[in-house]
């Protein structure tokens, strides 16, 4: 039996960016079809390649977990999560080779062997059996850990003056923040997001406990700055008071609309999976 190059790429390619799209939801990270699609055609590629004549190195285990970690760095780019992401995919990948090999003992179709492994002769309804079966241990294994989906999750973008900063934020509906003044909903953001639209101004975590001498100084140094404080309360705290600036958040169609986006002292996740919370006002 002969297995033409244009399948084999094809075919891999197809696992591999649905193995992506599904570690990028379990993790609960944007889906960046065009990256994840690039990166299953590069693993495609790479199948192809490692069972052409001369490919023999390409079998290694130190190249194939390379090649593993390349693939989830042009899905998901360079990130505080990508060790995450790539650990996900390569358990998804184990599970679901796994899952196949389980399969065809079962039902006694045999696999063909290449020099590269083996290549598996299933039914395509199989493979997306197996791949939704895949899905489901999984979600099933890491369901504790696992608290957001991809859409709880979404890119805010801010300028402020001629800076700009882009942010992974949590569509969080408990946060319920609102200018008291005018009822606009307030956006809560890391202090170092304050940092990066403000770099002149070298602010540091600890400038962020006293928001009312943080706002003065600010407003001695940026005399355009539209800066307030805003009140809060959190578990702990009675009553707070927020550093917040009037700045610009990208929507819908690239047009940047006026926002209120307030800062926190502390980190507004414990693992750094995101940095700001949009809540009403996404």
């Amino acid at each position: 039996m002969k297995l033409c190059g244009e399948t084999l790429l094809f075919l891999n390619a197809a696992i591999d960016t649905g193995l992506l799209v599904c570690s990028a939801r379990l993790c609960g990270e944007q889906l960046r079809w065009r990256r994840m699609i690039l990166a299953g055609v590069l693993g495609g590629a790479y199948a192809v390649a490692a069972v052409l004549p001369g490919g023999d190195f390409l079998r290694h285990g130190l190249v194939k977990a390379s090649m593993a970690a390349a693939i989830c760095l042009v899905a998901f780019g360079a990130s505080a999560r990508y060790f995450r992401l790539t650990a996900v995919y390569c358990a998804m990948g184990c599970l679901f080779a796994g899952l196949v090999l389980a399969f065809t003992q079962l039902t006694g179709t045999g696999l063909l062997r290449l020099p590269g492994g083996g290549f598996y002769p299933v039914s395509a309804l199989a493979l997306l059996s197996i791949g939704a079966l895949c899905l489901a241990i999984v979600r099933l294994l890491f369901a504790g850990s696992i608290q957001h989906t991809a859409r709880s999750y979404e890119t805010l973008e801010l300028r402020l003056g001629e800076n700009m900063v882009s942010l992974r934020a949590l569509i969080d509906t408990g946060n319920t923040l609102k200018d008291p003044m005018t009822n606009e909903p307030v956006l809560v953001l890391d202090w170092s997001a304050a940092a990066r639209l403000l770099p002149e101004s070298k602010l540091r975590e600890q400038d962020f406990l006293h928001p009312a001498e943080l706002m003065r100084r600010l407003m001695r140094e940026y005399p355009d700055l539209r800066a307030r404080l805003v009140p809060y309360r959190a578990v702990g705290v009675s009553q707070g008071l927020l550093l917040a600036v009037r700045c610009e958040r990208k929507g819908r169609g690239g047009k940047f609309l006026p926002a209120l986006a307030a800062f926190s002292p502390t980190p507004v996740s414990g693992d750094g999976a995101y940095e700001a919370l949009t809540g009403g006002a996404a």
